[in-house]
């Protein structure tokens, strides 16, 4: 069953909280809202479908942590998912950025599968020691530990994608490096937003997610 939402035609798809697009907003570019409002009418996987194939494993990778597990949708519904992230810019956003930045490694397979459907250039961010110098560090708190991201510097405009959002260490310290490293940061996004920083933001650039919880 879909959650609840406006009742899209033809497939009976819905997006919480999502109405068709107001006649004044019509002609006047491709909104981010028009956008995803495209992507549902032409898919054939509910969001709320999409939210139900990811695992819930308690206690892993340690005691009290509850882990989302996204194999089981990345396996049955991986061409949905890769729609949805797309649908989270709109098409001037997309024209607007260079390259995909991921972040190891699940943020590998998204941006690696975004840079494809959108003919970008792909850029690592990577864990300490699995880049070649000259690289470029960062040092940040995890939820459960610390860890060092590196990338090698470059140049252009940036979306920065990851799989999932908790407290947002990672994500700040990879906007951070991209910076760092040279890079335009123009967007940040995520497949699942654990609603753990209720509005996550990194200098105004607010977190895109497709799915909440």
């Amino acid at each position: 069953m879909a959650e609840k939402g406006t009742l899209l035609p033809q497939r009976g798809l819905a997006w919480p909280g999502l109405a068709r697009p107001s006649p004044a907003r019509r002609g006047v570019g491709l909104s981010r809202e028009r956008a995803i409002f495209e992507f549902l009418s032409k898919c054939v996987v509910t969001m709320s479908e999409l939210k139900q194939a990811i695992a819930d494993v308690p206690d892993f990778p340690r005691p009290g942590i509850l882990f989302r597990d996204i194999s089981p949708l990345l396996r049955d519904h991986f061409d949905a998912t890769v729609q949805a992230l797309d649908a989270l810019l709109t098409q001037q956003e997309w024209r607007d950025i260079d390259a995909l930045a991921g972040i190891e490694s699940r943020g590998f397979i998204l941006g690696a599968a975004l840079s494809i459907r959108r003919n970008k250039g792909f850029v690592l961010v990577r864990k300490q020691g699995k880049l070649p110098p000259p690289v470029v560090d960062v040092a940040y708190d995890l939820e459960y530990g610390s860890g060092v991201l590196e990338m090698q510097r470059g140049q252009g405009r940036l979306l920065l994608i990851d799989d999932v959002l908790a407290t947002g260490g990672t994500m700040t310290a990879a906007a951070d490096l991209c910076e760092r490293a040279g890079y335009d940061l123009r967007a940040l996004a995520v497949l699942i937003d654990l609603k753990l920083v209720p509005t996550y933001s990194w200098r105004n650039l607010p977190l895109r997610a497709a799915i909440h919880y």
